[in-house]
């Protein structure tokens, strides 16, 4: 017997025989003369078995009229009785529908087993029931699509054969729909950072179930990771909440969706991960604006997790270690902005690293690198696991021979023979930088990772060096295409200007047979920089977005919008090109093809505002002249520039809103000439977004940083809207032709903020004062009626430091409210000369108290020495030096914030001119004196990094969130416009 799927070839057989069939009489081909029943054969032939007349003398046989198959005996024109091989009817059909157990979503595809024994071709009679009744759509069809079947639906067919005119007997088959298992794409867990007992809820994202009226049920199965391994703590449960026990830092649960009660059918499970942290520990976390880097800011590598749908991007922001480098994510699914991944950085930190995506292990793989502390290649081979909530990029050790240092050029996973290919990229002997002369291969050993054979192909000729070239796989020929990319001279100080390249190449992938193939088409493009590619399955094509003009000089006039199509059919590749409508705002950053939905997903950057402004823009391929393009996220707003030393005294957490930038400057250190600004800017703290103000009333300050600034009247509390600020004196310009001989301001302004408004006020008063830079600004709450705060310290444009303390008050029931005010000198016990100290205020109802800690004294050694000024209102204050015990590090450029009633926070600094602090002290002022510090680690019990540290920052307080905000600040390399929040705090031991 021979079994086959029914062919078209069946359909047009059973058309030509019934138009045989309708035929008056015998057709002829080659002379042979065609039979049956109905269409006799002519006088003196006999219709044979065959269904062909044959000459009844040759072939001996009887004109019998029976049905019998026996032979004549003798010659002539006798009526001998089955003397003749009559017509037979087919044999019954063996017949199956497959699967046999069948889902909603799988086909039923017709399978027939063909009878040996028929007369003649055999053709098919195919009819389809569903629950009983017949489906007319589906005549003579050999598979019925899934989109027409449901579970619970019985599906029959009958089969019934013809051959010779003849009908055989039919058959038939049946299945019903079985029940299909629903899927998840993902799960959640909140909150994203839970305290050690806190209890923890998952929740499922993604549900699908092709079955409509399923019951949706959810399992929850939570797990426990700790030195010992995985362990299951709790199995089954409906119940989205557990409470983990407290002996791990580390937790995961499994999600197992189901559409049944328990005992029904399960999905695959999905997991999500959370890492808790101690009940008294703090976490520094990054805050992102919407705008997501700041100048001179490149993309490194941009992928997509489509498991967890969201883009994952590592940056490239030059040298910097302190600049922000990612990994960052941005869920597609709500769009919001890229947020940092918690997790370290490689070791070393690398710059122009080669990464592939490798889907087997759902790792982002990085491959050698510049080190940025040595400014050399290496070897290091980083992966970055993707389990939402606790990613891990860790380095990963390959067995096997050692890999060849190297940077830049490209990584391509080979998912057939599971290995990581670099291509192109420079080498090292230690000395000099070398061109490759070989690919690294690592190959995928179960989960671990060996150093293989180099890659050489044995056909063609490799294309020479390059550097951020157009790589991509070419899945379904398992190859890889090439094209352009940039010679590495020009990276390693080779001549100063880029050197594009414009060849395209083609790397055969089977393994023992690698080979390249340049393709020398018309049309190419040529080089093509700042371009996303992709390889477009639907269009059978390689695909360039994007870019600018060859030459690397790329401005606003170049065509952001040009697509470069290369058609991959073997032996007729050729390329192409159309356009993106609407056109693309600016150049591509770097961008990731995202299989499900066959559209690129695009990071640009907005040529037309500023330079960090950026978008996501989602692009559709076409068949026709014009692909589409869709803005999905655009940057709403942009960073402040960096600075340091910079006026940040409005505060307005109620409404969700800081002011924490006015002014600063570039540069820190005495001796050299800053940049100064004039700027004003908020955030606002839950969406991230930064809103530079216009300034009102009698306009912004000129430019100028190291000011006196303080809060002029807030509430008792501590917050309130349109509470005014008071900002004095600070360098407000440099001597021309003396480096480092600041220009040293005696003014003083107010400030309210209203909307994206600051309106600024001038005192106009004649007896300001001395200028100063460095000094504390100290607010005072002496009733509503009457804002006023002091300046304290600071050193003049002479660089001797002050040991003064001058007080404003003002009434502030009539506009202009500070014209009537005045500086009086306190004449009590004030600290010695100091500047650039910390200080913080507490504002209570007959308990005002404020602090200073560290700065400079008058011979401009650093100090750590506390000074408090209790009960302070009018001027018969005392200040007190507290001889703490276990002190912090003498520090300049602190922040001090008082976190509770009582407790102190200081955080950050300078301990000499070069090196900058990033540790946290803790005083509760209420213990006998002398107290204690307590030294606050932040790093190690808590999710992700803390910044770098940093001095001359902002910092504020916010006991809506119980965290403490801190924005800009000089770090070791310059500074730099963060944002990051560290706590809870109320938690710890001490700020009880």
């Amino acid at each position: 017997m021979m079994s086959a799927r029914v062919p078209m070839l069946v359909t047009l057989l059973v058309t030509l025989l019934v138009t045989l069939t309708a035929l008056p009489c015998c057709l002829f081909f080659d002379a042979t003369v065609y039979c049956d029943d109905a269409t006799p054969c002519p006088e003196g032939f006999v219709c044979g078995a065959d269904g062909a007349c044959a000459d009844k003398g040759a072939e001996g046989e009887g004109e019998g009229e029976g049905e019998g198959e026996g032979e004549g005996e003798g010659e002539g024109e006798g009526e001998g009785e089955g003397e003749g091989e009559g017509d037979q009817a087919p044999t019954q059909p063996t017949v199956s529908i497959l699967p046999a157990l069948p889902r909603t979503l799988d086909e039923l595809t017709l399978e027939i087993t063909v009878p040996s024994t028929a007369s003649a071709p055999v053709s098919y009679t195919i009819a389809w029931t569903r629950d009983g009744f017949a489906q007319a759509g589906l005549d003579d069809a050999s598979v019925v699509p899934n989109a027409q079947t449901e579970k619970g639906q019985i599906w029959a067919v009958t089969v019934t054969p013809h051959a010779g005119g003849l009908d055989g007997p039919s058959a038939n088959a049946s299945v019903t729909i079985q029940n299909t298992p629903p899927t998840l794409r993902g799960a959640t867990l909140r909150p994203p950072v839970p305290r050690i007992g806190e209890a923890l809820t998952a929740a499922p994202v993604g549900y699908f179930d092709p079955d409509p009226g399923d019951l949706h049920i959810v399992q929850y199965r939570w797990y426990v990771v700790d030195a010992g391994g995985v362990e299951e703590l709790q199995s089954g449960s409906t119940d989205p909440t557990w409470t983990p026990p407290d002996f791990s830092n580390k937790y995961f649960v499994e999600l197992v969706p189901r559409d049944q009660p328990v005992s029904g059918s399960a999905g695959p499970p999905v997991r999500s991960c959370v890492r808790t942290t101690p009940a008294n520990a703090a976490m520094w976390r990054q805050h992102y604006p919407s705008s997501l880097w700041a100048e001179g800011f490149t993309a490194g590598f941009l992928t997509l997790d489509a498991r967890r749908d969201r883009l994952l991007l590592f940056t490239e922001a030059g040298r910097d270690p302190s600049s922000d480098r990612g990994p960052f994510e941005m869920s597609l699914s709500a769009l919001p902005r890229f947020y940092p991944l918690d997790v370290a950085l490689p070791d070393p930190v690398l710059m122009l690293r080669a990464s592939t995506y490798v889907d087997d292990l759902d790792t982002v793989l990085h491959y050698g690198g510049i080190d940025l502390d040595t400014n050399d290649p290496t070897a290091t081979v980083a992966a970055l696991q993707l389990e939402q909530g606790c990613e891990q990029l860790v380095n990963v050790a390959p067995t096997g021979d050692p890999l060849p240092i190297v940077a830049g050029g490209s990584l391509v996973w080979d998912p057939v023979a599971k290995r990581a290919i670099h291509l192109f990229g420079v080498t090292s002997d230690g000395v000099d930088y070398l061109e490759m002369t070989s690919s690294p291969v690592l190959s995928l050993q179960g989960e671990s990772w060996q150093v293989a054979a180099p890659l050489a192909p044995g056909g063609g000729t490799a294309p020479g060096p390059r550097i951020s070239a157009a790589v991509q796989l070419d899945a379904l020929r398992h190859q890889v295409v090439v094209h352009g990319g940039y010679a590495p001279d020009f990276l390693y100080g080779g001549g100063g200007q880029p050197l594009p390249l414009g060849d395209t190449m083609l790397l055969a992938l089977e393994e023992g047979a690698e080979a390249w193939r340049p393709l020398n088409l018309p049309n190419t493009p040529g080089a093509v920089l700042y371009a996303a590619t992709g390889v477009v399955p639907e269009l059978n094509s390689f695909a360039i977005v994007g870019g600018c003009a060859s030459t690397g000089t790329c401005t606003t006039s170049d065509d952001w919008s040009n697509v470069h199509l290369l058609e991959l059919t073997p032996g007729v590749e050729a390329w192409s090109s159309t356009t993106v409508d609407p056109p693309l705002a600016g150049p591509v950053i770097d961008g990731a093809f995202r299989a499900e939905s066959g559209t690129f997903l695009l990071l640009t950057r907005d040529e037309a505002a500023d330079s960090r402004d950026f978008q996501i823009v989602e692009v559709t391929p076409t068949a026709g002249s014009t692909w589409t393009s869709t803005v999905l996220h655009a940057s709403a707003g942009t960073l402040p520039p960096p600075r340091a030393r910079h006026a940040a005294g409005i505060t307005s957490f109620a409404s969700r809103e800081m002011v924490v930038s006015h002014g600063g400057d570039w540069e820190v250190n005495y001796g050299f000439n800053g940049v100064l600004l004039d700027d004003s800017w908020k955030v606002d703290l839950d969406t991230g977004v930064w809103t530079e103000l216009t300034p009102a009333g009698d306009g912004s300050p000129s430019a100028r940083a190291g000011m006196a600034v303080a809060a002029a009247g807030p509430q008792p509390d501590g917050e309130g809207e349109g509470v005014p600020f008071a900002m004095f004196g600070g360098i407000c310009g440099y001597v021309v032709g003396q480096p480092g001989q600041a220009v040293v301001c005696d003014d003083t302004y107010f400030a309210t903020v209203a909307g994206s408004t600051i309106n600024w006020e001038r005192w106009p008063g004649a007896t300001p004062p001395p200028a100063r830079v460095g000094a504390m600004g100290i607010g005072i709450y002496m009733g509503a009626s009457q804002p006023s705060f002091r300046v304290v310290g600071g050193r003049n444009a002479s660089e001797v430091a002050l040991a003064d303390d001058r007080l404003f008050t003002s009434s502030y029931s009539t506009e202009p409210y500070f014209d009537n005010g005045a500086y009086s000198s306190i004449a009590s016990l004030v600290p010695p000369a100091l500047f650039d100290a910390a200080v913080a205020t507490r504002f209570s109802a007959g308990n005002n108290i404020a602090v200073i800690f560290g700065g400079r004294n008058g011979d401009f050694s650093i100090t750590n020495a506390l000074w408090s000024s209790p009960s302070y209102v009018t001027g018969g204050e005392v200040w007190t030096e507290s001889l703490t015990t276990s002190r912090p590090p003498a520090r300049t450029g602190a922040s001090m914030s008082f976190v509770s009633k009582d407790v102190l926070l200081v955080y950050g600094g300078k301990a000499d001119l070069m090196s900058t602090l990033g540790d946290v002290w803790l005083i509760d002022t209420r213990a006998p004196d002398p107290a204690a510090w307590q030294s606050l680690d932040v790093t190690a019990d808590t999710v992700g990094t803390a910044p770098h540290g940093r001095a001359f920052h902002s910092a504020h307080y916010d006991s809506t969130t119980d965290l403490l905000w801190v924005f800009g600040g000089d770090t070791d390399h310059g500074p730099n416009n963060q944002l990051w929040s560290l706590g809870p705090l109320e938690r710890l031991p001490d700020v009880q």
